[in-house]
């Protein structure tokens, strides 16, 4: 009997991930753009989910400056097209939004949401050209940096790593209001 329900709740209920893929909005849902309390509340989520993946290539991109393999390099490149994505998608879905009457505070939400989105957009398409894009040609040049100069490097990185997720969490603690 057990297989014959696992069957039926797997087939009414897939995994999440499975049936939605990183570079899909997991949270918007188009039947309550006219509930703009709601459809704010799933975009902020939306958006923390694009800033996952924002800080995910963050943390590669180091990884890539390190190594410069093409492959790491490609897979920012992808992470990239996930976040173009994903921003397109929050931004319709906001602007779905905004096209229903709006208290002040939920006006007001809503252009920070906006602002917040584009903020993360234009961080996912800065990484892969300008710190991973200087990898390849730092490894066939026979580039290194002293120890000194790659320690102050990596702080750098942790310290820009530990702003962004700063910035993550006052937005999921409702900052950008």
């Amino acid at each position: 009997m057990v297989p014959v329900v696992s069957k039926l709740l797997t087939s009414r209920f897939p995994a999440r991930d499975e049936e939605i893929g990183v570079t899909m909005p997991r949270y918007l849902n188009p039947s309550v753009v006219d509930q703009p309390c709601i459809a704010l509340g799933l975009a902020a989520r939306e958006i923390v989910h694009m800033a996952d993946i924002v800080e995910e290539m963050l943390v590669k991109a180091m990884s890539a400056f390190e190594d410069g393999t093409n492959a790491e390099i490609d897979q920012l490149k992808g992470l990239d097209n996930d976040i173009d994505l994903l921003h397109e998608q929050i931004k319709l879905y906001l602007t779905k939004v905004s096209r229903n009457p709006l208290s002040y505070e939920e006006g007001t939400r809503c252009v920070s949401l906006i602002s917040f989105n584009t903020n993360l957009e234009h961080i996912g398409d800065i990484i892969p050209p300008k710190l991973a894009g200087n990898s390849p040609k730092k490894i066939r040049a026979h580039y290194s940096f002293s120890d000194s100069g790659w320690h102050e490097l990596k702080d750098l990185h942790s310290h820009v790593v530990n702003q962004l997720r700063g910035s993550i969490l006052r937005f999921a603690n409702g900052g950008a209001h």
